[in-house]
């Protein structure tokens, strides 16, 4: 019964988030604006590279996973990926589910926050920095939907396969440090400002002001 409604809730979150990311990537093409090249270069590090393949591997695997549960498969490939057995018990696969949905819910949220604005070394020359919705919350919240999301999936299917994908992350922490400074260079102390008030990855406790006089 648990495995049908993973398959089942990862299949409708997956969906809505295609749809969502769909709908925003055409609604940006309607924008042609005239871009502005970032004076930092591309990272070329072998990392990026590691990382966006695991990505890859990721999306394919949550894709794939509703399916194979469908057709009463999933666990003769999953012991071609060598499953991990000891952690087959039900409390690990509803965390790893609720991690997983957590994962997706957060990236569709910061999909529709950011809308037109995503960073990238191609920017508009309007382009805004987004501090609303999950980025209110931290910096990089694309980012950390990843990593929930990846120990969701191995929790939800432990094997080989899910958990390379944990490796993806290294990759994504060093690729924010080349974001942050772009970001500097195009906003100044506008994002200046931000880092201080805003965690990267977790969000920072903020103290109250004291207001006895």
């Amino acid at each position: 019964m648990f495995r049908l409604i993973s398959a089942i809730t990862v299949l409708l979150c997956v969906t809505i988030f295609y749809l969502i990311s769909l709908w925003n990537l055409l609604k940006t093409r309607k924008f042609k604006r005239k871009k502005i090249e970032s004076d930092l270069p591309p990272p070329r590090d072998a990392l990026f590279g590691i990382s966006a393949f695991l990505t890859l591997i990721f999306w394919l695997t949550v894709v794939v996973y509703p399916f194979l549960v469908f057709f009463n498969v999933l666990d003769r490939v999953g012991s071609i990926l060598l499953d991990f057995s000891f952690l087959s018990a039900p409390i690990f696969g509803w965390f790893g589910l609720t991690l997983l949905v957590s994962g997706l819910l957060l990236f569709t949220w910061s999909v529709i926050a950011r809308k037109r604005y995503a960073t990238s070394w191609e920017m508009p020359e309007n382009h805004k920095l987004v501090t609303k919705g999950p980025y209110s919350l931290v910096r990089h919240p694309s980012y950390l939907s990843y990593f929930i999301m990846f120990f969701g999936l191995f929790l939800l299917w432990p094997n080989i396969l899910t958990a390379l994908t944990i490796f993806a992350i290294p990759g994504y922490v060093k690729i924010t440090g080349y974001e942050e400074e772009m970001l500097i260079k195009r906003f100044g102390d506008e994002y200046r400002n931000y880092q201080r008030k805003i965690g990267k990855f977790l969000p920072r406790i903020r103290r109250a002001k004291n207001t006895n006089k």
